[in-house]
């Protein structure tokens, strides 16, 4: 099955075979890099005009960036790593804010403003550890 096909159903899903691929790649993308594949969505997202199936991907990316980093602090949380754990989550938070700023200028405008407005919401949400942490 393409992504091209707009109206096969994938079975058992109940969507079409472009949102899936797109979902798909937004999930490997964002496991190897996020910021790329946020800049090849925004680049497509010029070339076809569905808004939240691009800037939805770029979310999803940046969301599978968090499960990495995740990971990461947990291999190592054995270590005493308070100071770098912080600086990990303010780097990880500039991070989707430039991706935001990639989703601008690469993507079409609508998108590339929505793109930012959910990466942007995402950074902040990222830093929450800074503050809830005891």
């Amino acid at each position: 099955m393409h992504a091209s096909e707009d109206h096969a159903q994938l079975p058992l899903a109940g969507v079409d075979a472009r949102t899936w691929w797109y979902s798909a790649s937004a999930v490997l993308g964002g496991a190897y890099s996020s910021t790329l594949t946020t800049v090849v969505l925004a680049k497509r997202a010029r070339e076809q005009s569905r808004l939240h199936l691009y800037s939805g991907a770029m979310l999803v990316a940046s969301g599978v960036m968090y499960l990495r980093l995740f990971a990461l602090l947990g291999i190592f949380k054995l270590m005493p790593v308070a100071l770098a754990g912080g600086a990990i989550v303010i780097a990880a938070a500039s991070n989707n804010l430039i991706k935001g700023v990639y989703a601008c200028s690469f993507g079409d405008s609508r998108t590339g403003t929505q793109g930012l407005a959910l990466l942007m919401v995402l950074a902040l949400l990222g830093l929450l550890p800074l503050f809830t942490s005891s």
